[in-house]
């Protein structure tokens, strides 16, 4: 039903850089966990922006030996997705993330840099709905439930709900994505008792 999709990549512009990590977090429909999988994307060669690599912390050298070919990425991505969708009888997965249109994007270019067929693109199995963490954080400051010292960041509001070890996962890919779930089910709360 729901799939928590994070990205860390070479810079910010699709178009110039790649994407070095994609997380996923498959949940059902009460966001118990099915699966959870982060897959390294290899290319022949990198172009990285010194400030997103100093952000995301990747050491492109380690990366390179560690990583996967970048369509074999997509087409693992694609059969694990494909895999839960029928096990769960979905037609696709809603999208959670925190700034998630970003991912999308360079998933949706990156698929396109690697010449991925039509069949097999993972944005394809994607609904064109999606629950943006960051989006719910925006709303929560205009209506005042967030404490003055607390911004719409991943790391800020994952420290708003008491998330453990946020230092070890931010800024990786799967991380990102155990810390989105975390803020999510406490926006769920949030509101949740805002209807009481």
């Amino acid at each position: 039903m729901y799939v928590i999709f994070d990205t860390e990549t070479s810079g910010l512009d699709p178009d110039l850089y790649q994407l070095l990590t994609a997380g996923f977090i498959l949940l059902d429909k009460d966001l118990n966990i099915l699966a959870k999988r982060e897959w390294k994307f290899q290319y022949p060669k990198y172009v990285t922006d010194p400030e997103a690599m100093k952000i995301n912390k990747i050491d492109i050298n380690r990366h390179h030996i560690q990583a996967d070919d970048s369509k074999q990425c997509l087409l693992e991505i694609n059969e694990t997705l494909r895999f839960y969708m029928t096990e769960q009888k979905l037609e696709s997965w809603i999208v959670i993330g925190h700034g998630v249109s970003f991912d999308i994007n360079f998933l949706k270019r990156t698929e396109t840099k690697v010449g991925l067929d039509k069949n097999c693109l993972v944005s394809a199995l994607f609904n064109r709905r999606v629950i943006d963490t960051q989006s719910n954080a925006m709303m929560f400051d205009m209506m005042h439930f967030l404490p003055k010292n607390i911004n719409c960041s991943l790391v800020s509001q994952a420290a708003w709900v008491g998330c453990q070890d946020i230092d070890s996962k931010k800024h990786t890919a799967l991380g990102d994505c155990e810390l989105i779930l975390e803020v999510l089910k406490t926006q769920i709360n949030v509101i949740q008792k805002g209807k009481k």
